[in-house]
């Protein structure tokens, strides 16, 4: 396992594990949550398939300084994002 690009990252060949806390830019109601961030090829193309399989989009792709993402649900309603991840500079 070996340091990711952003701090609390940690990276292998199959995983990323990021870590951050509720500051105080969040409103106070906003519960301590998780997400589950599944690394695609294209995230617009990943969208429309989970929609065609019968999930739902609950934030539609935009793009971020980490890659594009999306927050999407399956078909029994249960959410998770996906990434496609911008390659980090090796300058």
């Amino acid at each position: 396992m070996s340091r990711g690009r952003w701090p609390g990252t940690r990276t292998s060949a199959a995983i990323s594990t990021v870590t951050s806390e509720l500051d105080s830019s969040f409103p106070a109601e906003v519960p301590a949550h998780w997400s589950v961030y599944f690394a695609v090829e294209d995230t617009d193309a990943a969208v429309a398939k989970v929609n065609t399989l019968g999930g739902s989009t609950g934030r539609p792709a935009w793009d971020t300084p980490y890659g594009r993402m999306a927050v999407v649900a399956d078909d029994h309603g249960a959410p998770f994002s996906l990434i496609s991840i911008t390659p980090a500079d090796n300058a």
